[in-house]
């Protein structure tokens, strides 16, 4: 059994003098103890993730070192001999020399035979095991690493390197030793931000959307070609500021980050990963005061839908109340993709019986709203326009607003409303239930467009985002009138204002709201 406190689970010279230079915090020994294959420690900045990561290889060290110093071991080697390699890595190169600087303080005094080459920025320990430096500057400079095999790879700040980087090398996590096979990782560091190349979200995506509270082991099953099962394992752990044990460090480094603009201290201080540096919406949304819980709408506010269309890319439909004061509330999500417009019109039917928007009698909906041009368009070998196939389902859309110019006065419109609660004295006029996940997780992260700064940048995940433009811009245009819900009479009237003639594509008047509820 190890002594109290050692987090490296072995007991020889080696593992006392690491316990000497280095004590971790609770939070470094989580992570230095977490089991899974791949680990993200991330969260805010200060928490000593890159000391933390520089100190990790030593499970392996200290075992390698074990197994030459102990004849009785049962997997005996010499010294020099050792095949384990831990890969440290930076996006840059001049990012590493601090982290350089660091090790050359502190890996010598826990093994005085090792050995640092400064042309491959390596560190050779006595047993033979080597901790490595490097970095994947430009798109393919990962294929320099794939030739070798490592049983540590630790990229620090994930979030800057492409997934195809990450990919290759952890394909290169390999041994055939019988003691550092099983103890194979990737471990890694980062702040929240979006990466490089194809996917800037794949870290977000990966580890944090899943579980954002973190500390689960998430599984990933796979079959060999042989037809033989297995499992891999990620797993996200959350660090704040306040994991840091030097509490006048951590004091005034927060002084320092309260400075910054609103965006920058959730990244950073809080560790959110919605918010990002440069997001559009960064100093203006607060998931305290925009996202609330779920609640059951009263009967007399106004309700309607809006649409963004996708098929290959996330397209999504929101549900909307306004409420006593003209704010208005997603209440519920439609989130879909590689789906036909039948398919889509069917689970909009589910949702609104379930919400009591159909007419069963008159097989309808109750309510309409605005949708993407795209539905109006004729694309691919059907006949039907994609509006025409949900009119068929019982299913009204009208032309949402996207005139030269709509997107810059929608942007305008979303700010305006969201940052209407006045310090949070009072609700703001924009406002998602907790369930529209697709909304709440993805507005928050969309940046500036360094072209049109009055607009978000366009991307795969704006699709949420234009959804709701629609709703704020429909919402704008007029009152529906006092219409019950499940009254046919009402419904019927309703119908005659849908089909009113739009000359401008925007609707204008009283069919803009939808009905009550």
């Amino acid at each position: 059994m190890s002594a109290p406190g050692n987090i490296y689970g072995v007991e020889n010279d080696l593992q006392e003098a690491a316990s000497y230079i280095y004590k971790p915090s609770k939070w470094q020994t989580e992570y230095h103890t977490c089991p899974a294959d791949f680990l993200l420690g991330a969260g805010a900045a200060g928490v000593g993730k890159t000391l933390c990561l520089i100190m990790d290889p030593m499970k392996q060290v200290i075992v390698e070192h074990q197994r030459c110093s102990d004849r009785a071991h049962p997997y005996p080697i010499r010294w020099g001999r050792s095949t384990g390699w831990a890969l440290h890595l930076r996006r840059e190169l001049q990012q590493l020399q601090q982290t350089i600087d660091t090790t050359q303080r502190i890996y010598p005094e826990i093994d005085r035979k090792a050995d640092f080459s400064v042309k491959s920025n390596t560190w050779t320990f006595a047993s033979g095991y080597k901790i490595q430096f490097g970095h994947c500057k430009d798109s393919n400079d990962h294929e320099q690493y794939l030739s070798s095999a490592y049983t540590h790879l630790g990229p620090d700040e994930l979030t800057q390197f492409e997934k195809k980087q990450i990919d290759g090398l952890r394909s290169r996590v390999r041994s055939t030793d019988p003691v550092l096979r099983p103890m194979r990782c990737t471990r890694s560091m980062s702040n929240p931000g979006k990466s490089p190349g194809a996917d800037p979200d794949w870290v977000r995506k990966m580890f944090i959307d899943p579980h954002p509270a973190g500390r689960k082991m998430l599984v990933r099953m796979g079959t060999r070609r042989d037809g033989t099962r297995f499992r891999r394992t990620h797993m996200y752990l959350p660090g704040r500021l306040s994991d840091n044990p030097n509490r006048e460090y951590a004091s005034d480094y927060e002084a320092s980050l309260l400075d910054l603009p609103e965006h920058i201290i959730r990244a950073y201080l809080d560790g959110d990963w919605y918010y990002q540096v440069g997001a559009f919406f960064g100093s203006v949304w607060d998931s305290r005061i925009h996202v609330v819980r779920p609640f059951r709408i009263p009967s007399h506010w106004r309700v309607f839908r809006s649409c963004d269309w996708g098929f290959r890319m996330p397209g999504c439909i929101h549900w909307w109340a306004i409420d006593d004061d003209g704010g208005l509330i997603a209440f519920e999500e439609l989130k879909f993709k590689e789906l036909t417009d039948e398919q889509v019109a069917q689970r909009v039917k589910s949702i609104e019986i379930r919400h009591g928007l159909w007419d069963k009698r008159a097989n309808k909906s109750m309510i309409s709203g605005p949708a993407d041009t795209q539905l109006w368009e004729q694309r691919g070998d059907s006949a039907k326009r994609k509006v025409d196939v949900f009119q068929e389902n019982g299913i009204i859309w009208h032309q949402a607003d996207k005139s030269p110019g709509s997107r810059a006065h929608h942007a305008q419109r979303m700010t305006k409303l969201l940052k209407s609660h006045q310090g949070g004295t009072r609700l703001p006029g924009l406002m998602f239930m907790s369930n529209c996940v697709y909304a709440t997780t993805t507005i928050p992260q969309l940046l500036v467009d360094p072209d049109k700064p009055e607009e978000w940048l366009k991307s795969d995940d704006d699709h949420a985002a234009d959804s709701v433009a629609y709703a704020t811009a429909w919402a704008s245009t007029g009152n529906a009138g006092d219409v019950a819900r499940g009254d046919r009479a009402a419904a019927d009237e309703l119908d005659k204002v849908f089909d009113e003639p739009k000359s401008s594509g925007v609707t204008s008047g009283k069919g803009a709201y939808g009905i009550y509820v």
